[in-house]
């Protein structure tokens, strides 16, 4: 388990300076007690709610103990988070996280990047923001943020430490176009004053903020791309109930539908299991939860109209409802999966809101916390293992920077429309 998940210490090992840097560094005894009052509540509701006792247990508590003893030695209330969130992360379960308490201000970067084969990109630059200023391109390979390497292995866990635990005014960022010299970009975030940065006691607030997605139609709307033999081309971003009656309604005409879940991080069970009875036209066993104390097992009742060819498209963005709706469509033989593996990002979780305090002079917190997980019908747990490809195809740094899209090109081909990287690259222009 420590060999998987890395230390959010560690993560900062070659950029010490910024646990020095951090705004007001004074670390007071009330700011040391409220600290390991978070630890402790928090702890409690992991050791009452967390979906498997075992995991939860002595080793569990004696990371805890550690962590309290070691509060002493925080030099600031951003290093005494740190510590409060490795206890959670050590347990090694994608959804059961610390969430730490609201900030004052929001700090919106204008910028994302994702893990794609073995190095991390650019994905998104919006329009007239200071990162484009900077000269940030789409498709830059990035190298260092703040004096950190960023590792495919590691991606969510450091970006839950920029942008939730220790979240700063900017970042200095060290990207590479191909074939050129890395270049050093410092780029100011944008300052909200006066707001609230976030409800970090929601989790979907937390995923969103760590994934850099924004609770915007525009940037998560489905969008379609109609070409001729009645192919169907469906970009999913999100696991929502009306974006997926609109796409099954468009579905029942096509003779033949790609489906692009890269970059989708899932959603609600019931939305994946509206999708499942909307793509399949018999009954079946999908998955069982095994929650603390029973297990449920979802049947699959289909009533799905499209019965064509069906080609799945998936990344190392594509987690939870996604990868149980690719890992289905791939166990019954439904269709064809294509891409890199899934971030194996499968369990369900539930958010607990917890406070320190009294009246109106208290601090907010909560945390994440995994209820259950799901076993796939053919016995595949899919947490921390993902969804392996049947056609596995990972771009280029050239195809990313050129926006080239060789997964869709090549699901395309395999549905019977020939086209090139380069024209399937234009079907979905970024969206800002």
């Amino acid at each position: 388990m420590r060999k998987y998940l890395c230390s959010v210490f560690s993560l900062l090992a070659t950029a010490c300076p910024l646990l020095a840097a951090e705004p007001n560094p004074a670390f007071t005894a009330a700011d040391l007690s409220r600290a390991r009052g978070m630890l402790r509540m928090a702890s409690e509701e992991v050791a009452k709610e967390f979906f498997d006792p075992a995991r939860v247990s002595a080793e569990f508590r004696m990371r805890g103990e550690a962590a309290d003893k070691a509060m002493g030695e925080a030099r600031s209330n951003g290093e005494a988070l740190l510590r409060i969130a490795q206890v959670f992360l050590d347990i090694g379960d994608s959804h059961t996280l610390f969430l730490p308490p609201s900030r004052m201000h929001d700090v919106k970067h204008h910028w994302d990047f994702h893990a794609s084969g073995d190095g991390v990109y650019v994905t998104r630059v919006d329009k007239e923001s200071e990162a484009e200023k900077k000269g940030l391109r789409l498709g830059d390979r990035v190298l260092a943020i703040d004096g950190m390497e960023p590792r495919p292995t590691d991606l969510f866990r450091l970006k839950y430490l920029l942008l939730a635990l220790m979240p700063r005014p900017g970042m200095s960022v060290i990207v590479q176009a191909p074939g050129a010299a890395p270049r050093r970009l410092d780029i100011a975030a944008e300052l909200i004053k006066g707001s609230r940065l976030r409800e970090l006691n929601s989790s979907k607030g937390l995923y969103d903020l760590i994934t850099g997605i924004e609770n915007e139609d525009q940037r998560n709307k489905s969008r379609f791309k109609e070409l001729p033999g009645d192919l169907l081309v469906w970009s999913l971003r999100a696991f929502d109930d009306d974006k997926i009656a609109g796409g099954l309604r468009r579905a029942r005409g096509a003779k033949a539908v790609v489906l692009d879940l890269r970059g989708n991080p899932g959603g609600y069970v019931y939305s994946c299991q509206d999708m499942l009875r909307g793509f399949f036209a018999d009954d079946f066993p999908a998955y069982t939860e095994h929650l603390r104390d029973k297990t449920k097992e979802f049947k699959v009742n289909g009533r799905g109209t499209f019965t064509g060819p069906l080609f799945v498209l998936i990344d190392s963005q594509s987690s939870s409802a996604s990868e149980i709706f690719a890992k289905t469509v791939q166990m019954r033989g439904r269709g064809v999966v294509l891409g890199e593996r899934s971030a194996g990002h499968v369990s369900t979780a539930k958010e607990y809101s917890l406070a320190l305090g009294t009246g109106q002079k208290f601090t907010g917190f909560g945390v994440s916390i995994t209820i259950s997980r799901l076993v796939m019908a053919d016995g595949t747990n899919l947490e921390r293992t993902g969804v392996s490809p049947d056609h596995v195809i990972i771009p280029t740094h050239e195809d990313l920077y050129l926006r080239r899209d060789p997964v869709l090109a090549r699901a395309l081909e395999l549905a019977g429309y020939k086209t090139t990287p380069d024209e399937a690259g234009k079907y979905f222009p970024p969206l800002n």
